[in-house]
């Protein structure tokens, strides 16, 4: 299901992902997966245990970084999938970067959550983030 087109091994990837904007000492990951969509996703979280999602590298704890483990970038999961304006409820794909997204939602909405203006709606998650 996954090619090697969502697959890195390199040295460059895997240190990237071993660090954050933070100050913790970096430690690789041991492989670098892009799922490109829901299904791939759906497809590795059934096969494997030791998964750290990643989001934009912006977290300065060090919550989702590898150490060792196999790094989930959610890059390309990245659609703004439903918007509601009479609810003023948003629906996004994990990868979405807050930037993006208020850009998309134009000049009478915005996401306010912003502890970091780059990040992903994912990491925010992942990291708890307020």
């Amino acid at each position: 299901l996954l090619g090697e087109q969502h697959v890195r091994l390199d040295s460059q990837s895997r240190h990237a992902h071993g660090l954050d904007l933070g100050h913790q000492q970096a430690e690789p990951a041991s492989v670098v997966v892009y799922p490109a969509n829901v299904e791939q996703l759906v497809w590795l979280a059934k096969r494997l245990d030791r998964l750290k999602v990643y989001g934009a590298g912006s977290s300065l704890e060090g919550q989702v970084l590898a150490k060792g483990a196999i790094s989930l970038d959610l890059s390309r999961i990245n659609k703004l999938l439903k918007l509601d304006t009479v609810l003023g409820v948003v629906r996004v794909q994990a990868g979405m970067r807050l930037k993006e997204l208020n850009e998309q939602l134009g000049e009478d909405w915005c996401f306010p959550v912003d502890p970091c203006y780059d990040g992903t709606v994912g990491g925010l998650l992942v990291t708890d983030a307020r």
